[in-house]
């Protein structure tokens, strides 16, 4: 058989097998994908309805808690009850001279108490006491006297005698639910269907749909006359165990017209208003949610069927057409292809002989053979340049690994927990930008009575870094001795650096002693992030922030130390700028006040809990975006018995 038969046979043998496989991976892919699709669109409107509940349930019970500050809002009562007051108050004056009318037109409030009492002669009741006081400023006026009896009053003095009008504090506090409950009652989404229910602390029914008036009033105290009124004693139950809930339930429809006795599967979100013990919520019908969902799914099939149409249609023609295409290909090149297949495959990238390939044919395979000629030689150059590269990255790698585990192998082993720690909870994290880092702590026993921790960020990164921290590490150990304070160690680790330091490299260095015996800190901060001390009551404290440069730029002064009083329980936590620096995508930096934040929530939390909450927090914020510093983070919590 011809090569150009074969050629033909196995082009379109490739072009029909490969659009096989892709139409049957396509379609499969394209299935799987919608299902995942139809889940993930169920449960995000699952999510939408449970999210609108909520913000109509905020929005009704916003609407209770602003008629619920009304009722201590003086513009607001002087509207309502200013004139009034007014009115009773002239009418006990007009009384008191001309005595009581005779007339329809007498006021009777029972809402209002009205009293009277002369101005020298003693008084006993609280409200009065208070009138007396006003009216050293002012003759008459109204005065705002939140309490159990009264809230709001009038008074007015003529010649010798004070006539007083007080609002009942309960008349307030009634007229406001009316106003809230008058409302609510029509607030409405998502056509008439949804509405909003209001209980109140007797289990007794305050709002309901328009639809049935009659419920509104009714009550559900006795959790065993039926079923409504368990599920109404549970939900008021739920909202006042929790705030607020998301409750399911069976429940009738009030618009609809089928059996009364019907009950429908319901997902509610309730939230309690505790100045009025009322409960106030909205749900949704989940038989109807389901009905909207099924219609979705059924939308997205549909469109899913009709692509895998399209792409079968699709996937047919473009066959139809590569077969032709390939019959007209391998009639046309089948000798010159022959000749160039040879000679490819006698290429050989091991030999050191070049056998280049004549150009014949057409153009286009003229052009291929000078192109393959000149890749033969490319190829042995750029195999040869890749073997020497590779061994040189290769020694690099090495010496970079060597350095990260030199790095690590001298950060303090925490866990398991080991002595030197017992009088203490500690937890730290080292996160490399790029290892090995420039960045380091360490803690350790000075003598039986101080411990010290140490804190640095050298100024550049990779393994130059990570040596300038190893020998600051050293001298860190090498001059903390028994009897030299804070400021005195940092300031001959200063001079040891300063002394040999050719490259120009300085580290922020921050370094702490603290008395197990007394609690007695004592710490220096040379040029690095402050100290933050949270104590045991939860308060969080950022220490001074500097006694001085980095260490390694100059000796002309000494560095001093700060003294503070640690109790039981208190907590230090120390990081270095590459997490206050941290960025996302945005270029938003964390920022110091993220990082107290997540310090706060961590109050009373093990030091190990602290670090990682501060980390997650800061992956979390960061997200995908690459980090440039290297991230320290300690935690140091003294647990010791005084």
């Amino acid at each position: 058989m011809r090569l150009r038969t074969w050629i033909a046979i196995l082009f379109i043998s490739i072009l029909i097998l490969s659009a096989a496989l892709t139409l049957i991976f396509s379609v499969n892919v394209i299935r799987s994908q919608t299902g995942k699709n139809i889940k993930v669109t169920k449960s995000e409107y699952l999510n939408f309805v449970k999210s609108k509940l909520q913000d109509v349930t905020s929005l009704a019970r916003a609407v209770a808690e602003n008629e619920f500050k009304d009722t201590s809002n003086w513009y607001v009562l002087n509207q309502r009850y200013g004139q009034l007051l007014k009115s009773m108050v002239e009418y006990e004056q007009y009384v008191a001279k001309y005595g009581e009318l005779k007339t329809s037109s007498k006021i009777n409030v029972t809402s209002v108490d009205t009293f009277s009492f002369k101005v020298d002669a003693p008084v006993y009741r609280s409200v009065e006491k208070v009138i007396r006081k006003e009216l050293k400023d002012r003759s008459s006026g109204f005065l705002f006297e939140p309490s159990d009896e009264y809230t709001y009053l009038y008074f007015k003095m003529s010649g010798n005698s004070v006539s007083a009008a007080a609002i009942k504090s309960d008349r307030v506090s009634y007229d406001a639910q009316n106003i809230c409950k008058a409302q609510v009652r029509h607030m409405l989404y998502d056509s008439p269907k949804g509405y909003i229910f209001m209980y109140d602390d007797k289990y007794r029914n305050l709002v309901y749909h328009f639809s049935a008036p009659l419920v509104e009033g009714r009550s559900f105290e006795d959790p065993n006359v039926s079923s409504a009124n368990q599920i109404v004693h549970n939900l008021i139950d739920q909202s006042r165990k929790k705030e607020s809930a998301f409750v399911e339930y069976q429940w009738k429809k009030p618009y609809s017209h089928d059996d009364e006795t019907k009950l429908y599967p319901k997902l509610a979100y309730v939230r309690f208003f505790s100045p009025w013990k009322w409960t106030i919520g909205t749900g949704a019908y989940l038989d109807e949610l389901k009905l909207i969902t099924n219609r979705l799914e059924d939308d997205m099939l549909r469109n899913v069927n009709m692509l895998i149409i399209e792409v079968t249609a699709a996937t047919l023609i473009i066959t139809a057409v590569m077969v032709l295409f390939a019959l007209i290909f391998a009639s046309t090149i089948s000798n010159p292809i022959s000749r160039i297949i040879d000679k490819i495959r006698a290429f050989d990238l091991n030999s050191k002989t070049y056998q280049p390939i004549p150009p014949r044919g057409c153009d286009e395979l003229r052009s291929l053979c000078r192109i393959f000629n000149k890749m033969q030689v490319s190829l042995k150059n750029g195999i040869a340049n890749i073997q020497q590269t590779m061994t040189k990255k290769e020694r690099l790698e090495s010496r970079l690994e060597i350095a990260e585990a030199i790095q690590e192998s001298i950060l303090p082993r925490i866990e398991p927990q080991t002595p030197v720690t017992s009088d203490f909870d500690i937890y730290g994290e080292v996160v490399h930008a790029s290892p090995p880092g420039g960045d380091m702590y360490d803690f350790f026993y000075i003598d039986d009575e101080h411990f010290c921790f140490a804190l640095g960020d050298v100024s550049e990164k990779g393994v130059p870094a990570s040596m300038f921290m190893l020998i600051t590490r050293t001298l860190l150990r090498a001059k903390a001795a028994k009897g030299l304070t804070a400021g005195e160690i940092v300031t001959e680790i200063n001079k040891s650096l300063c002394a040999s330091n050719d490259k120009l490299m300085y580290v922020r260095f921050l370094l702490g002693i603290i008395n197990v015996k007394t609690g007695r800190l004592s710490y220096t901060n040379a040029g690095q992030m402050p100290a933050y001390l949270q104590r045991q009551t939860g308060e969080l404290e950022v220490l001074p922030v500097s006694h001085g440069t980095a260490l390694g730029i100059s000796t002309e002064r000494p560095y001093y130390e700060e003294n503070l009083c640690m109790r039981p329980g208190d907590k230090i936590v120390l990081v270095t700028d590459g997490l206050t620096a941290a960025t996302n995508y945005v270029g938003d930096d964390f920022g110091e006040k993220r990082f107290m934040g997540t310090v706060n929530k961590s109050k009373g939390d093990p030091a190990k809990n602290t670090v990682r909450a501060v980390l997650n927090r800061v992956n979390e914020f960061v997200g995908t975006a690459p980090v440039y510093d290297d991230i320290v983070v300690l935690a140091i919590i003294w647990q010791a018995d005084l």
